[in-house]
């Protein structure tokens, strides 16, 4: 270390600056000072003297700093206002200057000095202090800067807090506002003046805190709280959330309240749920099942109040197939696989029928994709029952067989009854004959038995035409209001004696069950019934007949084409073999028959079921293989008086006058002018409609009564018949048919016609016919 020399004595050496020797203690402060102090010659501006302090700032020697002028080490930028501070130092004579300057160290930086300098103008040297404040000065910076930045922050932090559209606000422990954000001030109305050292809840009129604060949850848990309410003083919804301010020791100091109006989403989310109702109302009210489900997982994420009632369960959560089609794996008809393409788009609906295994009902499905809440693709379905348009459509079918079934017998109806009608007159010309040879035969005499046989044999044949006539068009002889209860407790107590293995079994309706029917006609269908029924119990069995009063449905009677009210009803159930689906669809078919050909001719049934038509009636049959047949028979009930049965026709009536006859065939004409007088009658016999106008004009008083047959060429029965009125209106006139009483000869007979008889007929019942008639006349 340098010794550290007297400052006095080397002061003392320099006379000019006038200190004198022995100042030793000066000495020492020039050289421990930690300040710098220097002696600089005012004129010259050059350094005297410096002590160490001086190089151990700057990084110079004392040699270095004292042979050069001290400008030479300042900062050029403070050049010029140190040298304008020394000549205002000289000029002013001041005793004490203070400044500042940058000088340069040995190393290149600079450091910022501060001077105190006392100038001794009289002597010409200046004795200054500086303190290095560089550190100062950078602090000073800094602080400068750090300021700029915070008002820079500051302001910009009041932008963004104003330019946020939501009210935001400071506050103090006990509610005390600090300050509010622009949107806070316009919100309530005031100026940033008004707000200050005034409680939240007071801006708003209110005497102490709102209740569901979130400040006050803040105060009390120290964690961020939120609540909705509704502000009626400024009628809006708000959201307010409020954010703890936290101190360095962790307390709670102030707390930031953030307002955000929600009334127009409250409003929304109001619209929104009525909506949500209303599309849940449209859905519920809507007969169809709508259901939604995922496409992968199949799982049900939606059902409407249609669904959860007819499956009785709300299976949203289960699988589609588990819950709807109680499978465990998907259902084979299932649309998952093809309601999206390879991208992932929707390929639009897919529509299909099926049949519930839960509810056993037909519907009409329409499936698409959709895309649900959460974004994914789901299965929309909305079934529409449509098991009454498959019963439709299957009542459809039937009528159409049934349609089908009526022309069939209508065909073969009007084949049949025109084959009945000539082979009647043929019959009407045998039993003619036979009945005249039988007039003229003793009792004992040989061939009388023959003709027996030979008008057994007619009836025989007649029985055949009557069957043919049963499901012919005109299938009806006399109708009148019978008991059906009676007519089929005769008939079965007559069927039970002949087959003793039967076992007949009833159960009648107690009042009468009166219907308009012809009783022969009748008898003829409850005998078919009786020997189907037997035959399909060859080791016997029971038959169980039940009638009853009945109002059918309007879809039943239009499929069985018959008009709506009250009927008879009879079932003829039996516990035979049954039949087939087959066999039970051509059961009433005309010559179709299961049986051998020695055991039947497929004429029962289908005579039947003629006869039931013809007399405005329905007929079904219910059956299984091996569990029998139930037969159901339908006849329009009647409130008509019941008609009491004449008694059988005696022996031969003869009588007197005259017959016109009038039929279109020759062997009708002959047999009947034969038998007309063997009666005793004069008779006038011609063929044709037109001959009995011409003959019946030019016998004005000679005929007593008209035998008029029906189906005549050109000129008809009904329009002969009509003729006949005009020339002679009291005239008797019998209409003869080999059809039955029924179509145009029922019309005939309305018209006034006063009696029919069919053919064949013997003589003995035209004797009788003819008696009646003339009689009735002869009264009148």
């Amino acid at each position: 270390m340098n010794q550290i020399k007297p400052l006095g004595k080397e002061l003392s050496d320099r006379p000019e600056i006038g200190i004198a020797p022995g100042e030793g203690h000066l000495n020492i402060i020039f050289e421990m000072s930690l300040d710098m102090i220097c002696i600089a010659d005012i004129a010259t501006m050059t350094f005297l003297m410096v002590n160490p302090a001086f190089s151990q700032v700057l990084g110079y020697s004392s040699e270095e700093l004292t042979k050069r002028p001290y400008l030479d080490f300042i900062h050029p930028e403070d050049v010029g206002p140190t040298r304008r501070v020394a000549e205002d130092y000289l000029r002013k004579g001041e005793k004490v200057i203070r400044f500042r300057n940058r000088y340069r160290c040995k190393s290149g930086g600079y450091r910022w000095l501060s001077w105190v300098s006392h100038p001794q103008t009289q002597r010409g040297i200046c004795v200054a202090v500086a303190r290095d404040i560089t550190d100062q000065i950078d602090a000073e910076v800094k602080n400068a800067e750090l300021s700029e930045n915070l008002k820079k922050t500051s302001s910009l932090l009041n932008a963004v807090l104003d330019a946020i559209p939501d009210p935001i606000g400071v506050q103090e422990l006990d509610h005390r506002v600090v300050r509010y954000n622009r949107a806070g001030y316009d919100f309530l109305g005031m100026r940033p003046d008004d707000v200050p050292g005034k409680r939240c809840f007071e801006l708003i009129g209110n005497p102490s805190p709102c209740t569901e604060c979130a400040t006050s949850e803040v105060y009390r848990t120290k964690q961020v709280a939120r609540v909705e309410k509704y502000v009626p003083e400024v009628s809006r919804w708000l959201d307010v959330r409020a954010y703890p301010i936290l101190n360095e020791s962790g307390e709670l100091s102030q707390v930031i309240e953030h307002l955000r109006d929600i009334t127009r989403e409250k409003e929304a989310e109001v619209e929104l749920r009525a909506a949500h109702e209303r599309l849940l109302t449209i859905l519920d009210s809507i007969e169809a099942h709508i259901y939604v489900a995922d496409i992968d997982s199949y799982q049900i994420l939606f059902i409407n109040r249609k669904m959860k009632e007819d499956f009785k369960c709300d299976p949203v959560g289960a699988t589609c197939y588990e819950a709807l089609c109680v499978e465990k794996i998907p259902c084979d008809h299932c649309t998952n696989s093809r309601l999206l393409d390879h991208n992932g788009a929707p390929t639009g609906p897919i529509t299909w029928e099926g049949r519930s295994t839960v509810l056993g009902r037909w519907y009409l499905n329409v499936d698409r994709a959709i895309r649900w809440v959460d974004g994914r693709m789901v299965r929309l379905q909305v079934a529409t029952d449509i098991t009454r348009v498959k019963e439709l459509e299957q009542e459809r079918a039937r009528m159409e067989t049934q349609l089908q079934q009526s022309q069939k017998f209508e065909a073969i109806g009007t084949l049949a009854g025109g084959v009945a009608h000539d082979f009647n007159n043929l019959l009407m010309g045998i039993q003619g004959r036979a009945s005249l040879m039988m007039t003229e035969l003793t009792a004992s005499h040989p061939h009388r038995e023959h003709l027996r046989a030979i008008e057994d044999y007619i009836r025989s044949a007649a029985g055949l035409t009557k069957q043919l006539l049963g499901f012919a068009r005109g299938g009806k002889y006399e109708v009148k209001p019978i008991d059906l209860n009676e007519l089929v407790a005769s008939s079965a107590a007559m069927f039970g004696r002949t087959k003793k293995e039967i076992r007949v079994l009833s159960k009648f309706q107690a009042s009468p069950l009166v219907v308009e029917a012809d009783r022969g006609q009748i008898e003829q269908v409850l005998l078919n019934l009786y020997v189907n029924a037997w035959q399909a119990m060859p080791d016997g069995g029971e038959l169980y007949l039940e009638t009853r009063t009945v109002t059918p449905d309007a879809a039943f009677c239009r499929a069985h084409q018959a008009a709506l009210g009250a009927y008879a009803e009879l079932t003829v159930t039996d516990t035979g073999i049954g039949m087939d689906a087959t066999t039970r669809q051509r059961v009433f078919d005309p010559f179709f028959t299961t049986k051998e050909k020695s055991r039947g001719t497929g004429l029962g049934l289908a005579s039947a079921y003629g006869i039931i038509k013809n007399h405005g009636g329905m007929i079904a049959v219910e059956s299984e293989k091996g569990h029998g047949a139930a037969f159901t028979i339908y006849l329009p009930a009647s409130e008509q008086p019941l008609c009491r049965e004449a008694p059988p026709a005696g022996k031969l009536v003869t009588g007197a006058g005259t017959v016109l006859l009038v039929d279109d065939e020759e062997m009708i004409l002959d047999v009947g002018r034969s038998m007309l007088a063997k009666l005793g009658y004069n008779v006038v016999a011609v063929k044709g409609g037109r001959q009995a106008v011409e003959h019946l004009s030019r016998l004005d008083g000679q005929v007593d009564l008209v035998i008029l047959d029906l189906i005549m060429p050109d000129m008809d029965g009904g329009k002969t018949f009509d003729r006949i009125r005009k020339i002679k209106p009291d005239l008797p006139v019998i209409l003869c048919s080999g059809y039955a009483m029924d179509g145009d000869a029922g019309e005939i007979m309305k018209r006034g016609c006063n009696g029919f008889i069919q053919k064949p007929f013997s003589l003995s019942e035209l004797s009788n016919k003819l008696q009646a008639i003339l009689q009735l006349f002869a009264r009148a």
